[in-house]
Formats: structure tokens, sequence, C-alpha cells
């Protein structure tokens, strides 16, 4: 019976060392979190009136994506914790906070406030 206990002691440490290294493989990344932002953008889009959504197409078309990848990728902190992330970007003064696991980013904000945020950002 002494003799089993360590066998399953080294299983459930491979096991264990199994989700941990799951979890880092799908960790998500700063190109993950500006899409992530990207996708709210466009959908904050189909939300507003048709007048003024011809408009904001056509800006985020000819610039939104060069003008989101520059703002996220010099106003963001991306804390790495192996197993999942935190990020932290203040963007003119306005401030998203999220956490990244398992390939999803899962935003501090709900989607409203996302939305709202991000028209801030660009009509500023």
């Amino acid at each position: 019976m002494a003799g089993r206990l360590p066998t399953w002691s080294l299983i459930l440490l491979a096991l264990l060392l199994g989700v941990a290294a799951s979890l880092a493989a799908t960790n998500p990344t700063l190109t993950e979190y500006e899409t992530f932002l990207n996708t709210v953008l466009q959908h904050a889009i189909s939300q507003t009136a048709p007048a003024e959504k011809q408009m904001l197409r056509q800006l985020i078309d000819t610039n939104g994506r060069q003008i989101i990848r520059s703002l996220v990728h010099s106003h963001t902190r991306r804390h790495n914790y192996g197993v999942f992330s935190t990020f932290d970007s203040d963007i003119r003064g306005i401030t998203f906070h999220a956490t990244g696991a398992v390939g999803r980013i899962i935003p501090q904000d709900d989607e409203e406030t996302l939305r709202r945020k991000i028209g801030q950002i660009l009509f500023r």
C-alpha cells in the first residue's frame, strides 16, 4: 500500500502540470487583446444610427485599425502570469481592464461600457 502513494502523487503531479501547460499555451497575447477591442468596436458601430454608421465605417476602414493598434500597443500593460494574463490600458485617460485565459479575453466592464469607452477614445 505504501508503494502506491508515490504513484498516485506522480499521476496527480503530471495531471496538474498538463493543465498548467494547457492554460499557458492558450494564454492570450496583446495582439489577441487588440483583436478583442476591434471586435467590440465593430459591434458598437453596428449598434449606431444609420447616418453615423456610414461615417464610422469609413473612419475605421481608412485608419481605425491602425489607430487602435498603436494605442493598444503603446498604452497597454500586459501582466503575464503564465496561465493567465491581465491587460491594463489607459488611453487618453480612459481605462480598460481585462483578464485573459483559455484563449478568451474577459473584460471587467460590461459590453455597453466598453463601447462607450471606445467611442470616447475615437471622438476626443
